[in-house]
C-alpha cells in the first residue's frame, strides 16, 4: 500500500540546519529557555516569521554550531521551497515512504 504524505512541505520546513536544532533541543524546552510561547517558535519553523535578534543570539549560544545566518537564511529556503512546491504539486498529495 501506498503511503501519501498530506503535508510534504511541512517535511521540508524541518530540513535546515535551524530547524534541525530546534527538533534535537525540542519545542517546548526551547520556549521555556527563550520565555517565550512554543506557538512563535513554530511560526519561525513555518517561516512565517524570524526569531527577534535577542532569541537569535540565545539560541546561537545554546546551539554552539549554528549562527545567525543559519537562523535567518531558513525562512528564506522554507519560503522558497514552498514556492516551488506549490508551482508544482498545487496541493496534490506526494507518495512518502512513513505516514505523514
Amino acid at each position: 500500500m501506498e503511503l501519501m504524505c498530506r503535508y510534504p512541505l511541512v517535511t521540508l520546513r524541518w530540513e535546515t540546519k535551524f530547524a534541525r536544532f530546534v527538533r534535537h533541543y525540542g519545542v517546548a524546552r526551547l520556549a521555556r529557555t527563550l520565555e517565550i510561547d512554543p506557538a512563535a517558535i513554530y511560526q519561525w519553523i513555518r517561516g512565517s516569521v524570524s526569531p527577534r535578534p535577542a532569541n537569535a543570539r540565545i539560541i546561537v549560544a545554546l546551539a554552539h554550531n549554528l549562527t545567525l545566518e543559519d537562523i535567518y537564511r531558513h525562512r528564506e529556503i522554507v519560503v522558497a521551497r514552498s514556492d516551488v512546491q506549490l508551482g508544482v504539486q498545487e496541493a496534490r498529495a506526494a507518495p512518502c515512504d512513513r505516514p505523514c
